[in-house]
C-alpha cells in the first residue's frame, strides 16, 4: 500500500456472498481472515480491510479500538436471506471465546429488513428449562416447542446476547451487526461442545421493537452490561462490478443509529461513535445523535479480556 500520507475518504466495499443450507449470507463489511472486505473505489481500491487496518489503524478506528481488537476491524455487517429454517444456534461470550478459542465473542443485533407474512424467528426459551430436558429435546428434535416464536415485521429489531438460543425461519432478510466474530455454535452438530454456554432461563425481553415505536430513554435502564466503545467509519457497500447505488450511505446510517438505540433499550451502556475518515484522521460526526450528551453520560467501557490478548 502506497502514499500513507494521502487523505482518506468515505470508502465503499465489495460484497461477498456465501451460500448456506438455509439461504444466503452477504458479507457487507468483514475482517475475518478468510473473508476480508475489499475497497471498491478510490486510490485504495483493491486493498482489503485488513490491509487498511495494518496501515491506517489510528485513522480508521482510533487507539481505543486497538486496546480491544488489535489490528482487527471491530465490526461485522452481513445480510442474511433465509429460504429455509436455520439450525438452532448460540453465540459465545467474550471471556469464553478468548479462553477456549482465542477469539472474540459475539453479541448480535438483528434488523429485519424484509419479512414474509408467515415468517418467524426463534429467540430464547419460553420457560425455565432443566439442562437434561433441553438436551433430550435437542436430540429428539423437539426443542423448537420450548422456544419463543416471534412473527417479525420489516423494521423490527432484536439484540441476541451470548448463550441465547436462536434461529431464523424462512422468508426473512436480516441485517446482522455484531462484533467481528463468527463464533457461533450449531446445536444440531455441536451440542456437547456448546452445552455449558446455553442460558436455560426463560428469555425476558421487550417485544419486537420498531423505529416508529421505540426511542432510547435519556436514563438507561438500571441493569446494565458493559460493551466496548464502538468506532465506525462512514462506509457503504456495493455489489462487485456494479456502480454504488444512490442513497446507500444514508440507508446504512439509519441502521447504525437505531442499533445504538436498541442496545440502550435492552439495558446496555455503550459509547457509540460515528466517524468520517477525512484529512489526518477520523472525526466525530454529530448530526445523527446528541454526541455531547452521550459522551458526558457514558465513559469508555471495557471488555473482560485483557488488552494484551486483543490482537488475534
Amino acid at each position: 500500500m502506497e502514499e500513507t500520507s494521502k487523505k482518506l475518504y468515505p470508502m465503499r466495499f465489495v460484497e461477498k456472498e456465501a451460500e448456506m443450507p438455509w439461504g444466503q449470507v452477504c458479507y457487507q463489511i468483514a475482517d475475518l481472515g478468510a473473508i476480508d472486505s475489499m475497497v471498491y473505489d478510490g486510490w485504495l481500491g483493491g486493498n482489503n480491510l485488513s490491509e487498511l487496518m495494518g496501515t491506517f489503524l489510528e485513522r480508521v478506528v482510533g487507539d481505543d479500538a486497538f486496546e480491544f481488537y488489535g489490528l482487527q476491524f471491530p465490526i461485522l455487517v452481513k445480510v442474511m436471506k433465509t429460504s429455509g429454517r436455520q439450525p438452532l444456534q448460540i453465540n459465545a461470550a467474550d471471556d469464553v471465546a478468548e479462553e477456549r478459542y482465542d477469539s472474540f465473542g459475539k453479541t448480535s443485533f438483528w434488523y429485519v429488513k424484509e419479512a414474509s407474512e408467515d415468517a418467524s424467528l426463534f429467540l430464547g426459551l419460553n420457560r425455565d428449562v432443566e439442562a437434561g430436558e433441553f438436551y433430550r429435546r435437542c436430540k429428539e428434535g423437539t426443542a423448537w416447542e420450548i422456544l419463543n416464536e416471534i412473527h417479525p415485521k420489516a423494521g423490527d429489531c432484536f439484540v441476541i446476547k451470548p448463550g441465547t438460543v436462536h434461529a431464523a425461519g424462512p422468508g426473512l432478510t436480516i441485517v446482522e451487526i455484531s462484533e467481528c466474530s463468527e463464533l457461533s455454535f450449531n446445536l444440531e452438530t455441536e451440542l456437547e461442545e456448546a452445552f455449558d454456554l446455553i442460558d436455560f432461563h426463560r428469555f425476558v425481553s421487550p417485544a419486537a421493537l420498531t423505529p416508529r415505536s421505540t426511542s432510547a430513554s435519556r436514563t438507561p435502564p438500571p441493569t446494565t452490561s458493559a460493551v466496548p466503545p464502538l468506532t465506525w467509519p462512514r462506509v457503504a457497500t456495493v455489489a462487485e462490478g456494479t456502480p454504488p447505488p444512490d442513497g446507500c450511505v444514508s440507508a446504512l446510517f439509519e441502521v447504525q443509529t437505531f442499533y445504538e438505540k436498541m442496545f440502550l433499550a435492552q439495558g446496555y451502556k455503550i459509547t457509540y461513535l460515528e466517524f468520517i475518515i477525512d484529512h489526518e484522521g477520523p472525526y466525530k460526526h454529530p448530526s445523527d445523535f446528541d454526541s455531547d450528551y452521550w459522551r458526558s453520560i457514558e465513559g469508555p467501557r471495557r471488555f473482560s479480556h485483557s488488552p494484551s490478548s486483543s490482537q488475534r
